[in-house]
């Protein structure tokens, strides 16, 4: 819910930590991956703070 209310706010910038850890693997894909594509439409950098460096590794994604 916190997370939905950070994204429509519009930030330039977003800062997150551990916003998926409650979630199964399958919903943290699926939740990082709609925070992307929102990110990306609004032209927001979203900074996210992972302790599962397999999952950082599958989550980054640059756009500059």
């Amino acid at each position: 819910m916190a997370l939905a209310q950070a994204l429509a706010r519009k930030p330039k910038v977003l800062l997150t930590d551990e916003q998926t850890s409650a979630f199964d693997l399958h919903c943290q894909i699926e939740v990082l991956g709609v925070v992307s594509a929102l990110a990306a439409k609004a032209g927001m950098i979203v900074l996210i703070a992972l302790d599962d460096l397999n999952h950082a590794l599958l989550s980054r994604i640059h756009r500059w």
